[in-house]
């Protein structure tokens, strides 16, 4: 179940939406020296993300809440591989992680609006 109205307007974050600022993100950690490994990873999970959040009608980060954030959790620990098992709880962590630290440098360069910090407390 998604919230009807988003948490916050933000003329910037009405404008972009999520792949442009996963690019801005990827853009970020590249100037930082991570390694091309690490950032397909990162992109990968991020990834899992932007379609489910898509599939939800989420496409802008004005639209992340609370209720988002738990209802993907759910939906990892329901997530299955082609094979048809269960995702590893470790693989489950990792990507909740890495869409946290996405989402935390969206708060800190506000791109998300302070009251969000619930919705990231949703992920831990």
């Amino acid at each position: 179940m998604l919230a009807e109205s988003p948490v916050h307007h933000s003329s910037v974050s009405d404008q972009l939406d999520l792949e442009i600022l996963l690019g801005m993100y990827l853009q970020l950690l590249r100037r930082k020296g991570h390694k091309r490994t690490t950032l397909r990873h990162r992109s990968e999970q991020i990834m899992i993300f932007i379609h489910w959040a898509a599939g939800h009608s989420v496409t802008g980060s004005d639209q992340i809440d609370a209720v988002t954030l738990a209802d993907f959790r759910t939906h990892l620990g329901n997530k299955t591989d082609r094979a048809g098992y269960r995702w590893n709880p470790t693989m489950q962590r990792r990507t909740l992680n890495c869409v946290s630290n996405w989402l935390s440098w969206m708060l800190q360069d506000e791109w998300l609006p302070g009251t969000a910090t619930d919705a990231l407390k949703a992920l831990r």
